[in-house]
């Protein structure tokens, strides 16, 4: 018990440094710290906003949907008629160094978290301003992007 104190102080730590990091770099808060008005409304509010007709709706959404075994992750951005698929080992043993665990054991769930975020860094700032949808089956993904929690370390880092 006394080791998984110490990691999870040690995880606490490094986010507390993370926000002081922020809170210093002021040049970061206009990116940071604000949000349009649109941005505070839910997805269906804005989706339902009152003037929106169905060929702004179908600009600012895009789906997107992905799956992974042990082996490979895949990730479909279907209004970019883009797709990729990778082997997942590179990208989780870049995710264990930075996360500093000893457990190398890959789970599903971590697996299906990665094409979700690699997904994400791939569509980056070609994808500003529209409602990304991403439709996935692992429900720990689910809750941990509900939650914005998670009990695995590793998932605990991706968020």
């Amino acid at each position: 018990m006394g080791a998984v104190l110490a990691a999870l102080w040690e995880e606490f730590d490094d986010a507390v440094a993370f926000i002081q990091m922020l809170l210093e770099c002021a040049h970061l808060w206009g990116v940071k710290w604000t949000n349009t008005l649109t941005k505070m409304l839910s997805v269906l509010e804005r989706l339902s906003a009152p003037g929106i007709s169905p060929f702004e709706w179908k600009k600012m959404v895009r789906w997107t949907s992905g799956d992974a075994t042990l082996e490979r992750i895949a990730f479909i951005d279907w209004k970019g008629k883009r797709f990729f698929s990778f082997q997942v080992d590179a990208f989780f043993g870049a995710l264990g160094s930075t996360v500093g665990s000893g457990d190398t054991k890959l789970i599903i769930a971590i697996a299906e978290f990665l094409v979700v975020i690699v997904g994400l860094i791939l569509g980056g700032e070609k994808w500003r301003g529209e409602t990304i949808f991403y439709v996935g089956d692992n429900e720990n993904v689910q809750q941990w992007l509900q939650q914005r929690k998670a009990g695995s370390q590793y998932a605990r880092h991706l968020l």
